[in-house]
């Protein structure tokens, strides 16, 4: 039994916001407040995780959706954007890029790691993602232009 030809596979959008609260959309919120017409619709025709709880900091929360794992687990601290020793989501551990790649889908992440970055290993690129417009904040603790992240991201990897 092989691979599904591609046509039959799904696409997967996932997103993690932070510091979203449960009435913070509108599909939601009992008023209907905020007025969020593209979440809304993207709730409607996909699917909406109600079961996966968040850490009471981000970090924790992205490695636990990437590795699967509950985030006492993944023994990820919240570590200033887990760019220091110990941070991260551990090297051996195999994220969620990493199957989707097996299974051959094309991998790519936008936005916030907070996953590890104290080596090259941890960073997304090598953590099963293609490509990765990656937010670093030990590169940068302010705002940046985005090129200026994504070079220190090659530069790192």
């Amino acid at each position: 039994m092989g691979r599904p030809p591609a046509t039959a596979r799904p696409h997967l959008v996932m997103a993690l916001l932070d510091d979203l609260g449960w009435a913070g959309v509108g599909f939601n919120s009992p008023t209907g407040e905020p007025l969020t017409p593209t979440i809304d619709g993207l709730r409607r025709e996909g699917l909406l995780l109600r079961r996966h709880y968040a850490f009471h900091t981000c970090s924790p929360s992205r490695s636990s959706l990437l590795s699967g794992r509950l985030p006492l687990h993944v023994t990820q601290r919240n570590l200033g954007g887990s760019g220091q020793p110990g941070g991260g989501i551990p090297e051996g551990m195999t994220t969620l890029g990493t199957l989707l790649k097996r299974q051959g889908y094309a991998t790519h992440h936008i936005g916030k790691w907070h996953c590890g970055m104290t080596s090259a290993a941890q960073l997304p690129v090598r953590r099963g993602f293609d490509t990765s417009f990656a937010v670093l904040p030990c590169v940068t603790r302010s705002p940046a232009p985005p090129e200026r992240n994504a070079g220190a991201a090659r530069a790192v990897a």
